[in-house]
């Protein structure tokens, strides 16, 4: 991240070389984090066979995406009382999830008790610091509840989406209205979604087995201005951050995971 500190402190270069650094920068994470992901996948697929569902137990909730899942290190703390399986992974841009849909689909049906586990998603600041668009994001996401109904038709699914963080590193890369068009983008497919399992609600021959929510963390002007909450490179939450983001997601997550 020394990389990426400089360039955000110092303002050196052209914008251009300032992307361009970034860009070098966040090419290098996502090539460490497919790595780390991939032995991550082994040692718990290991410990699985071995020491049976040690991960999955007492957890109500999956957090899937990129790296300000993945920092939240006491995440089980700011959570409580829901238990957590953090499966995120650091520099993951949205195409990364669809990759692994397997991998984390095989958390949701080893038991019984999928309709009180809730898949909670972060993903999305990457994509829009890398330059892609509003739409290009959002449907990252779009892409991601398709491939998960795809893997568990049969059980119920229950997804939050976070928003993507509009913070001190997108302004300064002047990508904060991009995240918060793509924000918008899927409030309103959350928001179609509800509508439209409504009237599937009401036709008693109609079953949805898919419950969407969303949570707007930009509502607290704090995350986008307080230099506070984040580390130095103004793009990832410290713990103070963390502790707020717990706050603002854990009233939807127990409300869903509470809704049959």
């Amino acid at each position: 991240m020394l990389v990426l500190w400089m360039v955000f402190k110092l303002g050196k270069g052209s914008k251009e070389a300032r992307t361009a650094a970034m860009r070098a920068e966040a090419a290098a994470r996502f090539r460490s984090a497919e790595k780390k992901l991939q032995v991550t996948t082994k040692d718990m697929t290991s410990q699985d066979t071995h020491q049976g569902n040690i991960s999955r137990r007492g957890a109500r909730a999956m957090f899937v995406g990129s790296s300000t899942f993945t920092f939240w290190t006491h995440i089980d703390r700011d959570m409580a009382p829901v238990g957590c399986l953090n499966l995120a992974f650091g520099g993951s841009i949205t195409n990364d999830l669809l990759d692994h849909i397997d991998y984390f689909t095989s958390y949701l049906t080893r038991d019984d008790d999928q309709a009180s586990f809730v898949i909670v998603y972060y993903c999305g600041a990457n994509d829009i610091s890398l330059g892609q668009t509003p739409r290009e994001t959002a449907d990252g996401f779009f892409r991601f509840v398709q491939a998960m109904e795809r893997r568990v038709s049969n059980k119920q699914l229950k997804i939050v989406y976070v928003s993507i963080i509009a913070g001190p590193w997108q302004r300064y890369l002047e990508r904060d209205s991009a995240a918060l068009a793509a924000n918008k983008l899927v409030e309103e497919f959350i928001m179609d979604h509800q509508n439209h399992k409504k009237q599937q609600q009401e036709d008693k021959s109609a079953k949805s087995t898919t419950r969407l929510a969303y949570v707007d963390v930009n509502r607290d002007e704090r995350f986008r201005i307080n230099w506070d909450w984040y580390l130095n490179d103004g793009l990832h939450l410290n713990d103070e951050g963390h502790i707020e983001l717990g706050k603002a997601i854990l009233p939807t997550v127990q409300r869903m995971i509470e809704t049959q």
